[in-house]
């Protein structure tokens, strides 16, 4: 049994790459960032993880409820 890959199963496993990349680019530079933050706001690297810890905590809840969002709220079609 042989399936096609289609367009549109092609721009999904991308766009799921994407977003995984995104997400790791992200974390990677909230780490990163750690001296700076504790230097310029006089914090603990403790302080400095919950930060962290509160950025990734809020990514986390965007995006499902973003795409709960997207499925309940109807796109409107432009008329010209």
């Amino acid at each position: 049994m042989t399936k096609k890959v289609t367009p549109r199963l092609m721009i999904a496993i991308l766009s799921a790459g994407m977003l995984s990349f995104l997400g790791i680019l992200d974390e990677t530079a909230t780490t990163v960032t750690f001296p700076i933050l504790t230097r310029d706001f006089a914090i603990t690297t403790d302080q400095g993880q919950w930060v962290n810890t509160l950025v990734l905590l809020v990514i986390a809840t965007i995006v499902p409820i973003s795409s709960q969002i997207r499925l309940r709220i109807p796109i409107k079609k432009h008329l010209f």
